[in-house]
């Protein structure tokens, strides 16, 4: 996995998430993104088939207690169903890439 902070309040992730390590570092790059006051978060996930839960109840506790708008480009087919399943797209903006 790789990530990489693009502009000032996107980031791109390409591969699968996988490990505490690649939450820890994800997690910093968008506390990073955050910390410049931004209260708009486009996260880009390139060739990942998975998210895991723990990163959908972070997006959601951003976006409802920070009041952190979030858009969720999302490359993977399978993904974007099971999102779509979540019914995600009520609280969070997902898009296919």
């Amino acid at each position: 996995m790789k990530i990489k902070i693009v502009g000032k309040n996107s980031l791109k992730i390409n591969g699968n998430i996988k490990n505490l390590h690649d939450f820890e570092e994800i997690t910093e790059a968008i506390e990073k993104i955050l910390s410049k006051k931004s209260k708009f978060l486009s996260i880009e996930l390139v060739n990942s088939f998975s998210l895991p839960s723990s990163y959908i109840f972070y997006f959601l506790d951003l976006q409802k207690n920070r009041d952190i708008d979030i858009e969720l480009k999302v490359s993977d087919n399978r993904l974007l169903r099971v999102l779509d399943k979540l019914k995600l797209n009520k609280h969070i903006h997902i898009k296919k890439i």
